[in-house]
């Protein structure tokens, strides 16, 4: 062969193994690279855990099979390993200078922290990592972590004492920052901190909340999950909805609420996502998606979302993850350039003054003395201040059974009933030195009940028996006490609302109904000596809704009961009902049915079906398809009514969905993917 001939041969070869190399490298490049540039030419950097479990199905980060990942968009190594010994890597998060992830780890309980390389692994405090924060007045960087954790087997029982926070370069400074509501493993769901420092979100028992640090007051934002604030200090706040499809996005002071799709993003296809959070930018947010299986399952990716101008919408989305593994719990850093943060800054709203306190809507104590424990309805505060502590102390109940929280936020007790989270030494206590009890409630009976039967309160033993028991016996009230029969009261009418308050001391017992004497006797008197409940039970074996709770350690007096009672109807004749929609209607569609293991930590779903009207009863719709939602799923349990046959007939009572803000942050369950049809609820009476 002639060298010319073998030239070009070789020639031939070097073109060939470049072009096989450019292409295969062309081939390799991250498309995230791409995603993320047309979104963003800023430094990112994501940290997150990944699922290496059999399932994939690890979404709360509480097993062994998870390693420590990590991407940066500036670097050309894509998606990396960061810590590749399977263990517990909890809620990843990057330090504010962006060269460090801090993790938890549930089964050792403590927090750790990891340079970007993956060296350098050391433990900081013992606890569960929340945010990370640079106090702009003094450029230190802070940990805020929930500390003392428990093991715990429910997520929303105690879990952590506090939150406190510190140094993270020097871990020994540490302060107190909230301890004014119960920690739950809930709670580890984006307590973040805004720009300043003097707000947080948070998830409280009795709602999502912002929290006014350190200790400080407390606004209700409503049911949900997921809480978010803005790392700026605009204070803008969002709420993860039921559906675990939208947020509910609030400027500050809870003005100007709207909702925001975030399941929208490429290859969603309408299903859930899950552990969404504000990144240290406030224009960008990370989440993951999506959920076809209980748990996640392989193929959760992690993307990139970037709102509009107005904090209206997702504008754009960039796919972070291209594996086929389940990547949960992302954190987003966003590197600082001061020119580049101006502008931004520019497009969104200046910082704001804390709102104003917002009026009360619950109805309030004619005096607080002596109460010791107040429900006015699932959306009130329920708060009272213990006299020793000075600090606040949420009232709550959980529902039982069947139970479930009605229209205006009462306790719906039919088919179950509601227990109250209370201090029973202390509530014992209380009544003894006192020598006194008194009782307000309001109670409405169920639709048709002709003879309510049950018990509208007791405060009863671990062996059912009852200290004391307010009850109906075929619409009679009825007053007992340990040792003591029942002792009749007189008729509560069984076709409206009434207001029922007794007082139970060493003067005898009194009782009024709507602000008016109904009984009295001097014959029954207050004796607490051998009294030891421990639950205090709304609601058993009846049917009908019960609010406006409170208790006292002393006498109300009739002036008092009056007072009280005007003081609710006022509040009561401003209700107004939502219109009724009566259908027979056919089932067209149906959606999957989730398991108790599939919605945990919810114990509560409603499910979405899709129908076609064939005839309507009362009411007017104009169409003749619409979708509604059902209770499949209460205290855990499915409902023998959840299963729903295609093509058969329901005859519905429905009333719209949006008209019933109680349902607000229930899980909600859909696979419907019309969003033309309302959505209705099926009040299943």
């Amino acid at each position: 062969m002639s060298m010319r001939r073998l030239n070009i041969v070789c020639l031939f070869a070097v073109l060939s193994a470049f072009i096989l190399t450019a292409t295969a490298c062309m081939g390799s490049k991250d498309p995230a690279l791409d995603e993320i540039k047309d979104l963003t030419r800023a430094h990112i950097r994501v940290a997150w855990c990944q699922d290496r479990g059999e399932q994939g199905t690890d979404i709360y980060a509480e097993r062994n099979e998870l390693v420590l990942m990590g991407f940066d968009n500036k670097d050309d190594k894509g998606e990396r390993v960061i810590l590749a010994d399977r263990g517990n890597y909890a809620r990843p998060m990057i330090t504010p200078d962006g060269k460090r992830v801090i993790f938890s780890n549930r089964k050792t309980g403590d927090i750790h922290i990891v340079n970007w390389d993956g060296t350098g692994l050391t433990e900081l405090v013992d606890g569960f990592a929340l945010d990370t924060f640079t106090d702009p007045a003094t450029g230190i960087d802070w940990l805020y972590y929930a500390s003392e954790p428990r093991p715990v087997q429910r997520q929303d029982v105690k879990a952590y004492e506090a939150v406190m926070r510190l140094q993270i370069d020097k871990p020994s400074v540490k302060e107190l920052v909230w301890n004014k509501t119960m920690l739950s493993q809930l709670f580890e769901n984006n307590f973040q901190v805004s720009g300043d420092g003097s707000r947080a979100s948070l998830i409280a028992p009795d709602a999502c909340s912002l929290a006014y640090l350190p200790n400080g007051d407390r606004e209700k934002y409503g049911s949900g999950c997921w809480p978010s604030i803005s790392p700026d200090m605009s204070y803008r706040y969002w709420r993860f909805d039921g559906g675990h499809r939208s947020l509910s996005m609030f400027d500050a002071g809870g003005k100007n609420e709207r909702r925001i799709v975030i399941n929208d993003a490429p290859n969603m296809d309408n299903l859930e996502v899950f552990h969404p959070r504000w990144s240290n930018h406030p224009r960008f947010m990370v989440m993951t998606g999506p959920l076809r299986i209980p748990g996640g399952g392989h193929g959760v990716e992690i993307y990139m979302g970037m709102f509009d101008r107005k904090f209206t919408k997702i504008d754009e989305w960039a796919r972070i993850t291209f594996n086929d593994k389940a990547d949960f719990y992302p954190d987003l850093w966003v590197k600082p350039k001061q020119r580049w943060l101006a502008k931004i800054a520019a497009q969104i709203s200046p910082p704001q003054p804390p709102p104003e306190a917002r009026p009360e809507t619950e109805v309030q104590p004619f005096s607080t003395d002596g109460l010791i424990f107040l429900w006015e309805n699932k959306s009130a505060a329920n708060e009272l201040s213990d006299d020793g502590s000075g600090m606040t102390r949420i009232c709550r109940v959980e529902p039982d059974g069947h139970a479930k929280y009605g229209r205006f936020f009462s306790m719906d007790v039919s088919g179950g009933s509601f227990t109250a989270e209370i201090d029973s030494s202390s509530l014992l206590r209380s009544l003894r030195e006192s020598n006194a009890l008194s009782i307000e409630m309001v109670f409405t009976p169920a639709d048709g009940d002709t003879a309510p039967t049950g018990s509208l309160v007791s405060f009863s033993a671990d062996d059912n028996s009852s200290d004391f028991a307010l009850a109906l016996r075929g619409g009679q009230l009825c007053f007992g006490t340990r040792g003591r029969e029942e002792f009749p009261l007189g008729m509560l009418p069984r076709d409206r609302t009434s207001h029922l308050t007794l007082t139970y001391s060493a003067q005898g017992l009194a009782t009024y109904l709507d602000g008016k004497p109904l009984q009295a006797s001097a014959d029954v008197y207050g004796n607490f000596d051998e009294w030891g409940g421990r639950h205090l039970v709304f609601g058993e074996n009846l049917q009908g809704l019960i609010e406006g709770v409170a208790l006292y350690n002393r006498a109300i007096s009739p002036e008092e009961a009056a007072q009280h009672y005007r003081s609710f109807a006022t509040r009561l004749a401003e209700r107004t009902l939502p219109e009724q929609l009566v259908v027979s209607a056919t089932l067209t569609e149906k959606s999957a049915m989730p398991t108790p293991e599939s919605i945990s930590p919810y114990r509560r779903a409603v499910l979405c079906n899709r129908y076609k009207i064939e005839k309507i009863e009362r009411g007017s719709y104009d169409g003749d398809e619409l979708i509604a939602a059902h209770w499949v799923i209460l205290d855990s349990q499915v409902l023998d009514s959840s299963e729903r046959e295609l093509g058969r007939t329901y005859r519905m009572k429905l009333e719209l969905f949006d008209d019933r803000p109680e349902l607000e942050g229930e899980r909600l369950i859909t696979d419907m993917d019309e969003f033309s049809l309302p959505l209705y609820y099926d009040t299943g009476s």
